[in-house]
Formats: structure tokens, C-alpha cells, sequence
């Protein structure tokens, strides 16, 4: 299996960076990724190209207008991203999150064709793939797409990521997945509030009213791959995902700076100080 690397995570951190509109004229191109193929599918967006003798895939994220965005591009990535309710799909393990399962169509006709485009016809090569946010999410389905063709398995690191669908679709997931998450990020805790709602509620009435209507399905929703959590100079790897210990205090944490991709990017940099779990030791070893 894929280990850990550090300077993978940030790398593929910029490429996550580079698929926001206002990089993805330039942003490739710096990173040094060629035969660049640049997509936009409605919420599905990002580019696609050559890195080495491995192949990239980078999904943009939620287009802020900080980021390029157009008013367009953010009511579709907003109403698909609260559409949460859980559906099946053929050839999918167990049930994912509505919204995303309307980009699946999409990302099935369109990861093949950019393979194609940007490969070498004379071997396999090793394909990473990699979001923030909602980039994130598309990054995991899109590796789950692929993960039948010849060749080595698909690895994916993820920013910031929301859940993607229940326990049976992580149980089925087959690509390697790092998904790195600061610890005072909220986006990871969503879709929906029901998993941890109903406790929410009861710490703060203020929340209860948005946690009753969740509180008879507690956890439908979990997550795939091996959490990696950022807090300060220190990369947790393999941690169990513990609840929100006070979620208003986490949202007077400033929200925007904590999710925000040039966070991420700013944390990488630091050379965090790694700590792997004894559950990614076992894992390795059964790779």
C-alpha cells in the first residue's frame, strides 16, 4: 500500500490549491504537471494532467468568490452540497450523500476519458487524486470510479472532506485515502448534523432545534481512509475521530480561516511532527 509521505500531502495540497479558479489558468503549470486538461462539469471541476510518471487528478472545492468563483458555480456546489440526504448506486457500496451521487454520472463517463487523454499508452501509471472540500469529496468518489481498472490502486489525499456516504460505503471503499483534517474544522463533522446533532443540542439550545429532526438516525454517515488531523506542529495519523467537544466555540474559532485550503498549506510547511496510530501500523503491515 501507499505509506504517508509528507511531501506528498503537500504537494498535492497545491494541486488541490491550483484547481480553485483564480490558479487554474497557471496553477498547474507551476506545479509542473503537463498535458494539463482542464474540466468543468457542472459541480465537477478541476484538472487532470501528468506528474512525473504518475497521472493527478485535482477536484476544485467550493468556488468562494475569494477564490474565483462565479455566483453560478457556488449556488450549484451549495445546493448540491445540502442535498444530504443517503441514496444507493449501482456499482457503489452501501449509500452515499445525495447531492454527490448527482455528480457521480458525471465522473463516471469522465475519469476514463481523462485518463486517456493524459496517460501513456504503454503502461499503467499510478494515479493520485486530491480535493479540498467538496473537492475532497468528488476526489473519493472519483478514485472509487477507477479503482477496477488495471493497474495499481488509486491513492487519495483529501482536505478538509466531508463524509461521503454510510458505513457500508466505507467498508467497500477500495482506494488508499489520507484524509487530512485540521481539528477544529468543522466541514469533516458534516452531512449532517445528525451525526452528533442530538448531543449538540442538548449542550446548547440554541442548537437543539436543528439537531431533533436528525436525532433517530445517529452516524448513518461515516468516513473512508485514515484520518489525518493537523493541530499546531502536530500530524496525527490514524487517530480515532473524536466528537466536537463545544461546537460554538469552534465556530467563534473562525470557521473560514480553519477549513480554508491556505491553512492547510500553511500547516504543511511547518513540517509538522508525525505521530502514526498503532491502527496505520497494523494496516501497513497487512499491505
Amino acid at each position: 500500500m501507499d505509506r504517508f509521505d509528507l511531501d506528498t500531502a503537500y504537494w498535492l495540497a497545491r494541486a488541490a490549491r491550483a484547481a480553485y479558479p483564480d490558479r487554474l489558468h497557471d496553477g498547474p503549470g507551476r506545479l509542473g504537471v503537463e498535458r494539463v486538461r482542464v474540466f468543468e462539469r457542472g459541480v465537477v471541476a478541476g484538472f487532470a494532467g501528468r506528474w512525473g510518471e504518475s497521472i493527478v487528478v485535482a477536484f476544485q472545492g467550493t468556488p468562494t468568490p475569494n477564490k474565483g468563483g462565479q455566483p453560478r458555480q457556488l449556488a450549484e456546489a451549495l445546493a448540491t452540497g445540502l442535498d444530504t440526504g443517503l441514496t444507493h448506486q449501482r456499482g457503489v457500496p452501501g449509500a452515499i450523500h445525495r447531492g454527490f451521487a448527482r455528480a457521480l454520472g458525471t465522473l463516471t463517463t469522465l475519469m476514463p476519458e481523462l485518463l486517456r487523454s493524459v496517460s501513456d499508452t504503454r503502461h499503467r501509471p499510478h494515479v493520485w487524486l486530491t480535493g479540498h472540500s467538496l473537492g475532497g469529496a468528488l476526489a473519493i468518489l472519483a478514485a472509487q470510479c477507477v479503482a477496477g481498472r488495471p493497474g495499481p490502486l488509486p491513492c487519495v489525499y483529501t482536505y478538509g472532506a466531508p463524509r461521503v456516504g454510510n458505513r457500508a460505503f466505507g467498508q467497500g471503499y477500495a482506494p488508499v485515502h489520507y484524509r487530512l483534517e485540521r481539528r477544529k474544522d468543522l466541514v469533516p463533522y458534516a452531512f449532517p448534523l445528525y451525526t452528533a446533532g442530538f448531543l449538540w443540542g442538548a449542550w446548547h439550545p440554541l442548537l437543539l432545534p436543528l439537531s431533533l429532526p436528525f436525532s433517530g438516525l445517529p452516524g448513518r454517515y461515516k468516513h473512508t481512509g485514515i484520518r489525518c488531523c493537523l493541530d499546531g506542529g502536530r500530524l496525527d495519523i490514524g487517530g480515532t475521530f473524536e466528537p466536537l467537544v463545544d461546537p460554538l466555540d469552534m465556530v467563534a474559532a473562525r470557521l473560514g480561516r480553519e477549513h480554508n485550503i491556505d491553512t492547510y498549506l500553511a500547516d504543511l510547511e511547518k513540517k509538522p511532527r508525525i505521530t502514526y496510530r498503532a491502527v496505520v501500523q497494523e494496516v501497513a503491515r497487512a499491505g
